[in-house]
């Protein structure tokens, strides 16, 4: 449907397309380059994980022996440790992920309220848009803009799973 609601826009308005479409341009450079980005934070996260999960699994089965030895400070600084690590990389991955779904409502809100302003102008001073035209460019552009949001979404729920997948 993005790409139908593409043409319906060229052939409405192609000055008001190509505000829309560098926007749009913007936004797909930066998820390239953080989704290039995050996919190492996501493999990273399957390691801590496993090693955390792993010394704690340890841990308990041995807890015997580690009370035997007076060494459950040790095991709690170890095991902090690596939830430390593990927070830390949930919060880069987070922040990351948070970077394309915001930056993907900014630029996209932008180029609504660019072609708000664009429109409304065209319309006033009576030049090639009608009123109807107007209303029909905005709802197409809510066609072609619902699924580069959703992408945004899914994206990282995706290198996450590609990450998983590499593990």
């Amino acid at each position: 449907t993005a790409l139908v609601s593409l043409g319906f826009l060229i052939s409405i308005s192609p000055m008001m397309t190509l505000y829309v479409l560098l926007p749009m341009g913007i936004f797909g450079f930066i998820s390239m380059r953080s989704f290039s980005k995050i996919r190492p934070i996501f493999r990273e996260r399957g390691k801590i994980n496993a090693d955390v999960t792993g010394r704690l699994t340890e841990t308990l089965n041995g807890i015997r022996v580690i009370k035997g030895f007076n060494a459950e400070a040790q095991e709690v600084k170890t095991f902090e440790a690596g939830v430390e690590r593990l927070y830390e990389n949930i919060k880069k991955s987070l922040t990351t992920s948070s970077l394309v779904t915001s930056s993907a409502t900014f630029l996209l809100g932008l180029a609504s309220a660019g072609i708000m302003g664009i429109g409304g102008y065209m319309i006033i001073e009576q030049q090639s848009l009608t009123l109807g035209e107007f209303f029909s460019f905005t709802l197409f552009l809510g066609f072609m803009i619902a699924p580069i949001l959703q992408m945004s979404n899914i994206g990282s729920q995706l290198t996450e799973s590609f990450a998983g997948l590499d593990r």
